[in-house]
This record gives C-alpha cells, structure tokens and sequence, in this order.
C-alpha cells in the first residue's frame, strides 16, 4: 500500500520572502500490469493510450514514477471535485487477473479492491481526487470491487475506514459511493434495473486509539438500490441508521435500523 508525504520546504532566500511549500499530490496505482489511461474533467490524459500504443501526458503538473514494480501516475491534488475516469486496460494482460487500484492523496487513500479484469478487456472507473467520489462500472464478467476509503476527519477527530461492495451488476451497469466527511454520511447506490444486495464495513478509530466496527451484508430494503448511512450518528456499538436516498428530502425519510453484525472489539 502506498503512502504519500507531503513536505514543507522553507526555502527563505530574504528576510520578505514567504516560505515555498511544496505542491500537494495523488497518487494513483495499481498492482498488476494492467496498463491505467487517466483522463481529467477537460478531456487532458496522463498514462498510456492502448489505441495508439504509446505514452501521453497531457494534464499539467502531472508525472509517471516508472522507477516502482508498476508505475505510479502523480496528479495534482484538485479540490474542485470534477471526477476523473481511469480506464484500466488488460489489452496487454495474457490471462484474467484480480488486481487493487489505489488513489492516496492529503488525508485519505480509497480505491477499488478485487478488480476483475480480463485479457484484451477494458474497464472504466471515476474518482474525484478529493477522495470522496468513488464508482465503477461492471464489466464481462458482471464482478465488481469493493469500493474503499480510508480518511482521516482531523486532529482530534476519529478516522475512518469503509468499505461497500456488491458481488454483481448487470455488464455495464455503474456502482457509485460518495462520503460526506462533515455530515457523517456515506451514500452508495447502483443504476442497475435488477435489485442488489451490498455489504458495508465501518472501522472507527478513535483519537485514544480504541476501534469500533460494524458489519452489515444482504443489504436491501429500498424501493432501488439508492442509499445513505447515518454513520456519524453511530454509537460506536450497536446498529447504524440507513435511509432510502431520494434527494434532498431524504431527511424525512424514514430511518432503518440495521443490527452491527460484527465481533465484538477487544
């Protein structure tokens, strides 16, 4: 797993000149040889274009550390939120393989768990590199990942880790998650025809470091597969609040307590 470290670097040259700061980062990466084509909310691209068989990198301030066993592509950090598609190529893959993709930037590292990704095949991904927009859309073989984030919410503050994940989606059917740090929601939802079931980890640390985690699997209650958690109304212990997500009213709607599945933490 990679980890990123911002660094401060006071380079003072007059008693008034400010302090230079070093420009925050992403980076992106994923553990197999599946090639990665990274394409921001202007249409620029960094990474390798399997149509033409050659390297682009058209997003300013953008680099590729091919110095690592798999290349890492360095993005600068963009708080606007404008999601990015990564399409994760098996073009140059001789057998099916299941692979992570990884985004670690200031305070978070999210990313997809257990790709599935077939010879020759291509998959679409997108990710907002603030680190709370995740979703992916299934492929051949219908498997999706687990969609991953693991945040810090400030000094002082728990940390968190979530996990979602679905077992299939109709091919080309899209998984989406969005975390709302500051309100404590997580949402995640599905824009397949047929229903779901899903399965949510919670891990909370604490600022004294004693954890706290909820399980829940077989997940579907609602009317479609829309839906957003309460988890910062949690207790820490027992059941956390789920809602059918249904827009801005969705305050109102009414509020299902589903029982913590998991063990106990020593």
């Amino acid at each position: 797993m990679l980890a990123l470290c911002l660094i401060s670097t006071p380079r003072t040259k007059s008693k008034t000149q400010t302090a230079y700061t070093q420009p925050k980062t992403v980076q992106v990466s994923i553990n197999s040889e599946a090639a990665l084509l990274i394409t921001d909310g202007e249409g620029k691209r960094l990474g390798f274009d399997t149509e033409k068989q050659t390297v682009v990198n058209e997003i300013a301030g953008a680099s590729v550390n091919y110095e690592t066993r798999f290349p890492v592509y360095l993005l600068p950090s963009d708080n606007s939120s404008k999601p990015y598609t990564i399409l994760i190529s098996g073009k140059s893959l001789k057998s099916k393989v299941e692979t992570n993709l990884t985004l670690t930037g200031p305070g978070f590292l999210v990313g997809f768990k257990g790709i599935h990704l077939n010879a020759l095949e291509n998959l679409n991904a997108t990710v907002s590199l603030d680190g709370k927009q995740l979703s992916f859309t299934a492929g051949q073989s219908s498997e999706t990942p687990t969609l991953s984030y693991a945040v810090s919410a400030g000094h002082g503050k728990p940390s968190y880790k979530f996990e979602v994940s679905t077992l299939k989606l109709s091919q080309g059917k899209l998984v989406a998650t969005t975390l709302d740090l500051f309100a404590g929601r997580l949402f995640f939802k599905d824009d397949d025809e047929k229903r779901n079931k899903y399965s949510v980890m919670i891990r909370r640390t604490n600022p004294d470091g004693t954890r706290s985690v909820y399980q829940r699997r077989d997940i579907s209650f609602g009317a479609s597969d829309n839906y957003v958690i309460e988890y910062g109304k949690w207790d820490g212990r027992g059941a956390i609040c789920f809602k059918v997500y249904g827009g801005k009213a969705f305050d109102q709607s009414a509020c299902v307590e589903m029982p913590n599945e998991a063990a106990p933490v020593p």
